[in-house]
């Protein structure tokens, strides 16, 4: 049997074969003419230089042999290359190491071999030099010396071939770097350059002439030449720069302006190094150059965005209504945190900035604020809505008041809602205006004069104004007689009149008509927005009405601002996700069996990950608006289109076809249409930018879908379309949304078989040479009540990947830990261990070593018979961690076992580290074991490696026999497999044992 060392010299040696690229290579004079040189002195037929590959000997030259390669089993060189000494067969018919080979036995065969090794200086032997006759015979010594001589020259041949390929290699990587060099200074626009000093000429690249404005190179380029660009107010500065870096340590670092032969103005940054002579003297300087520009113009742009927020910030204090802004979650307990409010709030509350920071706006609320109405606003929060409420809050000073709120959600860039903006206005005297009016009309007559609000009286029949406060002549702008000359239409434009009276027609059957918005006309006509509240009264006799007059106009253009943010992307002002998911719901909806058929079409740009690292987040948000008005113009009327968050957006088609087909050819068209259209280049900053998008399509129609279904399979079409190469689009695939689904079922099958006692275990005996059982390995049946048995390889996977396996595994080590406790009662089972498999998940949970010797001690198992299984992916991870845990466990004498060693990660670092006790030499090599040489080679060294390592060796899966007997002869002593037994159920194990002559471990 091969030792490692021989098995890793062997791939050393095949690696070396490789490098030299011999194999397979056209006829070589200088080859063959030693070969034909080596047949003419050895006397021989044949002559052949051998390479002996991992399967095969290819002949590199050949003299009188016709094939070219031979089967590496039945070749004498692949013997040969095994010493450094010559090989000489005198009779290969009588020489039992070759007689049986089948060029021997062949007609013509080979009787006589000598070969010498091509030994290269490395030690590697990559084939023989050989000489073969079809009679036995013998060589001389004169012969043999000058075959090792021309095998010495073959040797010499391939060692220059190595030294011409290291030649080429060591060029290739030259030309390589200087490529990657140059390449990465054009990707980053960084022009160089590099001046002599003693000619005061420049080298440049193009793109440093290009930083100054020029397309073509400049013929002749100086020190003098690079001052005259600079601009006139930089260069001293400059100059001043160069003279101290030439007479200081050389660095040079410097930016400054220059002007282009267009006249217009540029920033640049140079930086470079002088290099001197011997005698200190400069004799060069070299550098870099790169175009500032559009840097200096961002740094100005965000000072003067900085600006705006600044006035925009001061704006809000300033306002008469509370700013309140908060945290978007945590809705429940303790709530959105305050991170904002203006100078009203603390005028109006008491409270100062510092003292509601962090605090939730509960701290306005008290004894009388309405529970119900809280309620409402927390349920209108739950779904993301907006919400208008009226609530009494608190002062510092536990003063009431009434406050009017809009709370809206604010979304950022890709859609996720990050604050709430609540704009409230205290509304306190209103409430007491509307209180005292309802007690007593018009008894207090100097609240309403007084009111800072407009108040007003008109007559019911007529519309003219009764009487007016100063409020309402203030907002009007109005003389109190002007005003009460006028009637109710004169304040409201004329194509609003119609409608007035219709709904001054309503309010006349109720005393208190509902509050309504108009629009109202000032003086000025300067149009504003009013929020009306009227009161049915008597007026000296006359049917009246009271009307209280809200100036919302400011708090109106906020909400719309709001309102828009709420249902539009910030960035393309496209509709956002939710505006989608409303327009579609209501479309599915209306949509009837036999109605046309709608389409709903995903998009995901292929490669905006790159543009937006690569360029910056400013390129990719002017790329997203770019791509969103070439799709827009691709669309018909008809189409809606959003977007839904980052580079995804979608188009949401109605109608497009009487029956699927048609609906699949207009769905198509489209597609093709912006594929086509974003194909052209996009042109952000001077630069050309190119991007592609996969497509996928849902359509819809001929049965009832929920908008989530639609999206999931224009979700799953797309990332087909992803899958087979991007640029193109798919349709949904109804079959691979079946897999999908028979997956969940069976998942949720799953999670109901523990409760429905659909899991059993079955123990296969384990057994020594001589047939006594050792114990059992545990393992899992599922039968399901309708899908009948159910494999393990189909429901471990399943319960793997949807975390249920933890339960599962808890359950089979409880399991099997009450069958270790029943055992030890029975004289046929009393010491027999058992094997448990344990998943990764299941160990790498914080909790598996308290579950383990929880599980000992609640069933009373004896934790020596109890072998936990650890398959070889597990200790891909932590291997500190798993080797911790290992121990604790072994502290209670509980034993570990490799399962299917070799078959996973494999590593002699960790098998070193674990404290196993077993290997378990995996089925898959034990069935092939007599007829695969590889796989007889991995369990001589499985079984080798666990005895080096004073570890016991198992192997699984032994059915015959034959393969019994082979691993007993290369030293494993313990089985398991359907040649003793199949997997048994409990009592069947114990019937089983009480037959058999049982081992007891001590």
């Amino acid at each position: 049997m091969p030792t490692s060392t021989a098995k890793l010299n062997e791939v050393n040696r095949l690696e070396e074969l490789h490098t030299l690229q011999l194999l397979d290579t056209v006829a070589e004079p200088d080859f063959d003419n030693l070969a034909l040189l080596a047949s003419e002195i050895c006397d021989t037929p044949v002559a052949l230089i051998s390479l002996v590959d991992q399967d095969r000997v290819w002949f590199k030259s050949r003299v009188g042999f016709a094939d070219a390669y031979a089967r590496r089993t039945q070749s004498i060189c692949s013997r040969a290359i095994a010493d450094v000494e010559p090989l000489v067969v005198e009779d290969a018919g009588a020489d039992p190491r070759f007689q049986n080979l089948e060029v021997v036995l062949a007609p013509q065969g080979v009787r006589f071999y000598a070969g010498v090794p091509l030994v290269l200086a490395s030690g590697a032997a990559l084939g023989c030099l050989c000489v073969i006759d079809h009679t036995p015979r013998t060589l001389s010594s004169k012969q043999l010396n000058s075959l090792k001589r021309l095998a010495g020259q073959v040797v010499a041949l391939i060692e220059a071939r190595r030294a011409q390929l290291r030649m080429l290699a060591q060029e290739k990587n030259r030309l390589e770097t200087e490529q990657r060099l140059n390449f990465a200074l054009d990707a980053a626009d960084i022009g160089d350059w590099d001046m002599d000093l003693r000619t005061n000429v420049a080298r440049r690249s193009l793109l440093h002439d290009q930083c100054f404005g020029y397309t073509e190179p400049v013929p002749v380029w100086g020190y003098d030449t690079y001052l005259a660009h600079i601009f006139e107010a930089d260069r001293t500065r400059v100059d001043d720069c160069y003279q101290r870096a030439m007479a200081g340590d050389g660095a040079y670092d410097v930016e400054f302006r220059v002007v282009w032969p267009d006249q217009t103005l540029h920033w640049l940054w140079s930086k470079g190094r002088f290099y001197f002579d011997d005698h200190g003297k400069p004799y060069r300087v070299a550098g870099i150059l790169i175009d500032i520009t559009e840097r200096k113009q961002v740094e100005a742009a965000l000072q003067a965005g900085n600006t705006r927020l600044q006035l925009l910030e001061t704006c809000v204090s300033r306002l008469n209504d509370i700013v309140l802004i908060t945290e978007a979650e945590p809705l429940e307990q303790p709530g959105p945190r305050i991170v904002f409010v203006n100078d009203a709030f603390v005028r109006r509350t008491g409270y100062s900035r510092e003292e509601v920071m962090g605090k939730t706006p509960r701290i306005l609320q008290g004894e009388k604020t309405q529970r119900k109405e809280l309620d409402r606003i927390f349920a209108a929060l739950k779904r993301w809505e907006p919400v208008r409420s009226e609530l009494i809050n608190y002062t510092k000073t536990g003063e009431e008041f009434w406050l009017e709120m809009d709370i809206v959600p604010v979304a950022d860039a890709t859609g996720w809602y990050t604050h709430w903006v609540a704009v409230e206005r205290d509304i306190t005297q209103r409430k007491l205006a509307e209180v005292a009016l309802n007690e007593s009309e018009i008894r207090h007559r100097s609240m309403f004069e007084n009111n800072p609000h407009p108040m007003w009286v008109y007559d019911c029949e007529t519309l003219v104004f009764l009487s007016v406060n100063d409020a309402a002549v203030s907002q009007y702008g109005y003389t109190r007689e002007e005003l009460q000359h006028m009637s109710l239409p004169d304040i409201h434009p004329v194509e609003d009149h119609a409608t007035l009276h219709t709904h001054l027609a309503i309010d006349l059957r109720s005393r208190v008509a509902a509050a309504q918005v108009w629009t109202n006309l000032r003086k000025d006509g300067t149009r504003i927005k009013v929020e009306v509240s009227a009161h049915a009264m008597d007026y000296q006799g006359r049917s009246a009405r009271l009307v209280l007059a809200h100036d919302i106009t400011e708090r109106m253009q906020s909400q719309a601002k709001v309102h828009h943010l709420a249902f539009h992307d910030l960035l393309t002002g496209l509709p956002n996700r939710r505006q989608f998911l409303n327009h579609a719901n209501q479309v599915l909806c209306k949509t009837e069996p036999g109605s046309d058929v709608s389409a709903c079409i995903l998009l995901d740009l292929d490669n905006f990950k790159r543009i937006n690292d690569h360029w910056g987040h400013r390129c990719g948000d002017e790329l997203l608006k770019q791509v969103a008005l070439r799709i827009q113009q691709c669309l018909p009327p008809s189409g809606f289109f959003a977007r839904l968050g980052g580079d995804e957006f979608i188009v949401f088609l109605t109608d497009i076809g009487a029956d699927r087909a048609a609906a699949s050819l207009a769905a198509q068209g489209l597609c093709s249409k912006i594929l086509v259209a974003l194909a052209r280049g996009f042109l952000i900053d001077n630069r050309e930018h190119f991007t592609s998008a996969s497509l996928g399509i849902a359509l819809c129609g001929d049965a009832q879908i929920t908008v989530d279904e639609l999206l999931s399979r224009a979700d799953s079409a797309m990332y087909s379309a992803k899958a087979d190469g991007r640029n193109g689009f798919r349709f949904f695939d109804g079959l691979l949304q079946a897999q999908l689904v028979a997956q969940a079922e069976l998942e949720s099958d799953l999670r109901q078989c523990l409760q429905n006692n659909e899991l059993h275990l079955v123990y296969q005996p384990q057994v020594d040479r001589n047939g006594n059982i050792l114990g059992s390995e545990a393992l899992l049946r599922w039968t399901h009540p309708t899908r009948g048995l159910v494999s393990p390889a189909n429901f471990i996977p399943a319960a793997e990947s949807s975390g249920f396996i933890l339960q599962i595994g808890q359950w089979v080590l409880h399991t099997a830990c009450l069958a270790l406790t029943d055992w030890q009662s029975s004289a046929a089972t009393v010491g027999l261990a058992v094997a448990v498999n344990v998943s990764a998940k299941q160990f790498h949970h914080p909790d598996f070593v308290s579950q383990v010797l929880s599980e000992l001690d609640l069933t009373g198992a004896n934790p020596a018979l109890l072998k936990l299984e650890l398959t070889e992916s597990l200790l891909a991870q932590d291997l500190d961690g798993i080797v911790q845990k290992m121990n604790a466990l072994k502290d209670r004498g509980v034993r570990f076992s490799l399962d299917d060693f070799g078959t996973g990660y494999s590593s002699l670092a960790y098998l070193k580290r674990l404290p196993l006790d077993q290997l378990k030499i995996d089925q898959g090599f034990v069935r092939d074991v007599l007829v695969d040489n590889s796989d007889a080679a991995i369990v001589r060294t499985v079984i080798v490696l666990g005895d080096k390592l004073g570890l016991n060796v198992i192997a699984e899966g032994v059915e015959t026999q034959e393969q019994r007997q082979f691993l007993e002869s290369n030293g494993c002593f313990a089985y398991q497999g359907y040649l003793f037994s199949r997997p048994l159920k409990k009592n069947d194990f114990e019937a089983f044992c009480a037959a058999q002559r049982c081992v007891r471990k001590p």
